[in-house]
């Protein structure tokens, strides 16, 4: 999947949660995750174990912007299968939109 993602460092997160909610902003999802990274490679891994879901694994590749994005999802295809797992395994919706679906 070719996601574009924005990330930062927060150093204080109860003063971006005041700034959130002065905003206007409520959540309407709490994902809790415990996150065990690595790399395997050219390869991110990320090992999550995830409240209410279960554990999962995440394998990303950064990329160039004009990479194709089928060829990158068949080399990652590879890596999960050399893990032993299936690509019916594959889980494309996000934590929060799996919790939401939970509970809702």
């Amino acid at each position: 999947m070719d996601n574009l993602e924005y990330e930062t460092e927060i150093n204080d997160p109860e003063a971006m949660n005041k700034i959130l909610t002065a905003l206007g902003y409520t959540p309407a999802v709490e994902a809790k995750k415990l996150r065990r990274s690595g790399k395997l490679g050219e390869y991110a891994i990320c090992l999550d174990e995830v409240e209410k879901l279960g554990n999962f694994i995440e394998i990303e590749k950064l990329t160039e912007r004009d990479a194709d994005p089928q060829k990158i999802r068949n080399e990652i295809f590879e890596v999960i299968e050399s893990l032993s797992l299936s690509r019916d395994d594959e889980e494309t919706r996000g934590y929060d939109t799996q919790i939401y679906s939970l509970t809702h």
